[in-house]
């Protein structure tokens, strides 16, 4: 997984085909949500998209969090080691359940790699690499959600050679932004737990359930 103290973002072996089958359970429950009447755009959409479906799950995907931190604790006692590492210890079932898991960043609030994380480290494996794997399993289904919007809205985003440049331009400076980004938070996760993570997201959750109770905020009408 780490190779003097780097994190691995290489894909070897077995691993392109469970990336790829992972992010497909991904992908195949976001194009359900997308069509059916509860989909993006719809009244069940932003029926998800109300701050009370937030908050819970904020606060649901942050105790996943917790009980994975602590299941990684206390296997680290029983065993001397929080999870198998690196990622050729990834297994089929390792990937099955956290392409799964990446299905309820569907909901707003839930963190897709916090919950991705959070279930690769109840599945037996590592915190690094367990985000490892959870940002690889990423790529093909951001790549999928970028093409099917940009041949939606091709006329808009490649109608003039501006637009085309600006595409170009944008995407580059994205992918090298977030690659920095991603090994940076990696190196981080090598050496530090969830838990600055999950105190935010509870800070947070309350903050919205305050604002909520006090009628800061008013809660859409159904």
């Amino acid at each position: 997984m780490c190779r003097d103290g780097r994190p691995e973002l290489v894909i070897r072996g077995e691993h392109p085909w469970l990336v790829f089958k992972a992010a497909g359970d991904a992908g195949a429950s976001a194009v359900g949500a997308r069509d059916r009447p509860g989909g993006r755009g719809t009244r069940g959409g932003v029926a998800a998209r109300r701050l009370e479906v937030v908050t819970a799950a904020l606060v649901a995907a942050t105790a996943l969090m917790a009980i994975a931190e602590l299941a990684s604790l206390r296997r680290q006692r029983r065993t001397g080691r929080p999870g198998r590492h690196g990622l050729a210890k990834v297994r089929f079932g390792d990937g099955l359940v956290m392409g799964l898991a990446q299905c309820l960043a569907l909901v707003p609030g839930t963190s897709r790699s916090g919950v991705t994380i959070s279930t690769g480290m109840l599945a037996g494996l590592d915190r690094p690499t367990a985000a490892s794997f959870s940002f690889l399993l990423s790529l093909p289904a951001v790549a999928a959600a970028a093409l099917l919007e940009a041949s939606q809205q091709r006329e808009e985003i490649l109608g003039s050679g501006p637009q085309v440049t600006a595409l170009i331009v944008g995407t580059m400076v994205a992918g090298i932004v977030g690659y920095a980004w991603v090994r940076w938070l990696l190196r981080m996760l090598t050496g530090h737990t969830l838990w600055p993570f999950i105190i935010y997201r509870l800070g947070l959750a309350a903050l919205l359930t305050w604002s909520l109770a006090a009628g800061w905020v008013a809660a859409p009408a159904a």
